[in-house]
């Protein structure tokens, strides 16, 4: 065989080489694509049922909420109500002074629970909530607890209030009520604030006790602290608790948003 046709040989099989080589990292580069492309729809299809799970289980938990509010509305509310009427009409009948300051004080206990079950079922009725809004509705939040349970509290906002849909609202105010309530049972607080901060794209909101703080496996327990999760991850949002033994808990949830600007003023509302 003469060396040209060595060469053309040798030329050729290079070049099959180099033709097979590039189909085959043409063929590697599009099915490495192709899985990136069902990887990514796969865990976006996980993304929307989970959301869905999740929007399902709270609509539930709404209705819920919603069913015990009017069963106290109608039912206790106006039970409670003709109590107070009778004992008023046996109080112009009774004689007695003494009877008759016993019913009394027993009037007066029945108008505060009357007060404390509408203060409860408002707060539990999310159109209650998303008519008045997040700021007002968790100002009666905490005026409620600063009558009945006699603790300070106080709500403070700075930067400038950014317009959130009546969803989103509703997920921040119950995310909120729980560390609240939360607050309130565990950690034997004198004083409870919350705080609003609006920045330009994400919106803060703390929940803040001098409580008696918790350790962090705890929280993990913690079945409201569940919830709050939950909540935060329709949002998009994350929370994060700082807590110290002795000295109080930090609950800080972060959303973003898409909009918001520059300006910027403080306000504090305290009771």
């Amino acid at each position: 065989m003469e060396l040209r046709d060595v060469f053309l040989t040798f030329l050729f099989g290079t070049l099959i080489l180099v033709i097979f080589a590039f189909a085959l990292i043409t063929f590697l580069i599009h099915y490495k694509r192709k899985k990136q492309i069902f990887q990514k729809e796969k865990m976006t299809m996980e993304h929307q049922y989970q959301t869905q799970l999740l929007q399902t289980r709270l609509e539930v938990q709404e209705q819920s909420f919603k069913h015990f509010s009017e069963e106290i509305h109608d039912n206790v509310g106006q039970i409670l109500t003709l109590c107070k009427l009778q004992l008023r009409q046996l109080e112009s009948h009774c004689k007695d002074e003494s009877l008759q300051e016993l019913i009394t004080n027993s009037t007066d206990l029945i108008g505060k629970a009357l007060t404390d079950l509408r203060s409860i079922s408002h707060t539990m009725n999310g159109n209650f909530v998303n008519r008045l809004g997040l700021k007002e509705a968790l100002e009666k939040e905490l005026k409620y607890i600063s009558t009945g349970k006699q603790i300070m509290t106080e709500l403070t906002v700075a930067g400038e209030i950014i317009p959130i849909d009546k969803e989103k609202e509703l997920l921040i105010f119950r995310i909120a009520q729980e560390a609240i309530t939360n607050t309130l049972k565990h950690a034997a607080p004198s004083l409870i604030s919350v705080a609003f901060i609006y920045e330009p794209s994400v919106f803060t909101i703390k929940v803040i006790d001098n409580g008696a703080g918790f350790e962090a496996a705890a929280v993990q327990a913690n079945l409201g602290f569940s919830n709050m999760q939950t909540r935060a991850r329709l949002l998009n949002g994350n929370i994060t608790i700082d807590s110290v033994k002795e000295k109080g808990t930090t609950i800080t949830l972060q959303i973003q948003l898409p909009f918001g600007n520059n300006a910027t003023y403080a306000h504090s509302h305290s009771r």
